[in-house]
């Protein structure tokens, strides 16, 4: 079974934090959506609306009850959020592959002026000094394609102590 589960704010970005949620590139509530619009249009997909810090905790303490998790986009643009986002690792070894990838929209820009010390890059630099056993890296998986700019958002997350990993 695939299980798709997105999660948003519904009302747009939140008021940045302060500088790493890049403040000069994002503001509060670029993205807001039509949330019963996108509603009736899904048929299979799920959509859990509110903040990531209230949405996850409950997701987590629920597990993955059909299929673990193999592969998810992060999309939140702030650093805050994308630090936040990644406690969906802490969810149980049963409801989580030991390798996933990861799609990261934000480390890469067209004008941001993304930096490793803003945004989702520090988000993962602090993920990968913090995370034990647990890190995320650049899927190095492309050298026998053409190079295109996309593949530098795609990230393995490696559970190095999951009892599958091997």
């Amino acid at each position: 079974d695939i299980r798709i589960i997105g999660f948003d704010m519904g009302s747009g970005l939140p008021t940045p934090v302060d500088y790493r949620d890049l403040p000069y590139a994002w503001k509060c509530g670029f993205y807001e959506m039509n949330i019963a619009a996108l509603k009736s249009r899904l048929s299979t997909a799920e959509l859990i609306i509110g903040p990531i810090s209230a949405t996850l905790p409950t997701f987590i303490a629920e597990g993955s009850p059909t299929a673990p998790i193999g592969m998810i986009s992060f999309d939140l643009d702030y650093y805050s959020s994308t630090a936040e986002a990644f406690k969906i690792f802490d969810i149980g070894i049963d409801s989580i592959l030991p390798r996933v990838f990861c799609n990261m929209d934000d480390v890469i820009g067209s004008g941001e002026v993304f930096s490793d010390y803003t945004g989702a890059r520090l988000a993962i630099s602090e993920f990968n000094l913090l995370g034990g056993s647990r890190k995320l890296s650049r899927c190095h998986d492309f050298a026998q394609f053409a190079y295109e700019r996309w593949q530098e958002k795609v990230m393995v997350y490696h559970d190095f102590g999951h009892p599958r990993y091997c």
